[in-house]
């Protein structure tokens, strides 16, 4: 926690001195006036120091999204670039200022109101360096980081990212064709639109690349590690399989309809499979909590693992998350049946009074009513669970 502080104020001790020295010594390069050189300075000071102000707000707060608490030198590096690039923005026609794709890295490594807030410091500071800035250019290019930020808010395991890279760029077309070619030009022709399809290929390969780098150390940083732990030839669980069959077993198909649920009511499929696969290795081996702190260090598991698992043993028999819940609730479904058959293999069990049983009397009227499952949760799981009425004949 301490070297993530440091980190932080490393980068806001960046962010301040890199902002004010480019702002100032650019207008100097533009030739700026005394008072512009002056007013410019200003905005820099109270740019960064408002920057500085959101950044420590939202990790103070854990209001960052992702795991960018734990990264700031990505947002610093981000940072940085759409500096630079709104000091060299003014060189070229204001058609091709490529801001969206920068608003798309910032939203991805911070959050969405440090962005927003970014990405109209950094319009602002183009217009002031442009000798005939004026409040259109503004609006074309702050209604389209907006429209991206909504696109991009959230961003799961599937990665569904083509439709918000096509419509957010589309959205830009349409805005730069309303408000630079069609507002100033009687006449169309097609090289008023060279630049405007200029700027959305450059943002749509940048975005590609800025997409695929998240995808792969952000959003699936730990899809290999899951699925090496995940497999039931895992050596812990082959482990487990040696010393207690009948622990192996209800754990193996836990997971099975914890997974079924998980996907149904959207949950983390991953980390809930593998929460469902090592929720019996405490009992099993009748390890302590340092015990299976040491077991989750020693086979490296994922943050998000690490802590559900632990949040399953420390709510024992009250889960409080959903992801918590459908693991007791498949385990508890599971271990009925497994008791059941043990007794008697022959024996017919009324399925649907069985999970109803479970689920309406036994917890969601007691000890699961603090969890975050909602109503509509529970009768999508149960749903869930009486499709799965061939599956049970096979534990027999």
């Amino acid at each position: 926690m301490k070297s993530t502080r440091n980190k932080f104020l490393i980068t806001s001790f960046s962010m301040f001195i890199a902002t004010i020295v480019l702002i100032v010594a650019v207008s100097f390069v533009y030739d700026k006036s005394v008072g512009e050189i002056l007013r410019n300075g200003v905005f820099g000071v109270f740019f960064s120091l408002g920057q500085i102000l959101l950044c420590h707000y939202s990790f103070a707060f854990k209001k960052l999204d992702y795991d960018n608490e734990m990264h700031p030198y990505r947002f610093l590096l981000v940072f940085c670039v759409g500096l630079v690039l709104s000091c060299l923005f003014p060189l070229i026609d204001r058609e091709g200022w490529v801001f969206l794709c920068v608003a798309v890295a910032l939203l991805l490594f911070s959050n969405t109101l440090i962005a927003l807030y970014s990405m109209s410091g950094f319009i602002f500071l183009s217009l002031f360096l442009l000798k005939d800035g004026d409040i259109v250019t503004y609006f074309v290019y702050f209604t389209a980081v907006m429209i991206a930020a909504v696109l991009f808010q959230d961003i799961d395991k599937s990665f569904k990212v083509v439709p918000a890279i096509a419509i957010s760029n589309l959205v830009l077309f349409i805005l730069e064709t309303a408000g630079f070619i069609i507002n100033k030009n009687e006449e169309l022709s097609a090289e008023q639109f060279v630049m405007p399809i200029t700027n959305v290929v450059i943002n749509c390969i940048v975005m590609f690349f800025v997409l695929k780098y998240f995808n792969t150390y952000v959003v699936n940083r730990y899809r290999n590690k899951y699925l090496e732990i995940n497999d039931q030839e895992y050596k812990a669980l082959a482990d487990l399989k040696a010393h207690s069959k009948d622990e192996y077993f209800r754990s193996i198909h836990t997971a099975y309809l914890a997974e079924r649920m998980a996907g149904a009511i959207g949950c983390d499929v991953d980390n809930v499979k593998n929460c469902a696969y090592y929720h019996r290795i405490k009992y099993a081996y009748s390890y302590r909590q340092e015990d299976v702190v040491k077991f989750l260090e020693d086979n490296q598991f994922p943050p998000e693992a690490s802590a559900l698992l632990l949040e399953y043993y420390e709510h024992e028999g009250a889960p409080v998350s959903k992801e918590a819940g459908i693991v007791y609730i498949s385990d508890k479904l599971i271990a009925s049946l497994m008791s059941l058959f043990k007794k008697d293999k022959k024996i017919k069990v009324d399925y649907n009074e069985l999970i109803e049983t479970l689920i309406d009397k036994n917890m969601f009227k007691s000890n699961m009513a603090e969890c975050d499952i909602s109503v509509k949760d529970y009768n999508t799981i149960k749903e869930i669970l009486l499709k799965e009425t061939l599956y049970y004949d096979f534990l027999r």
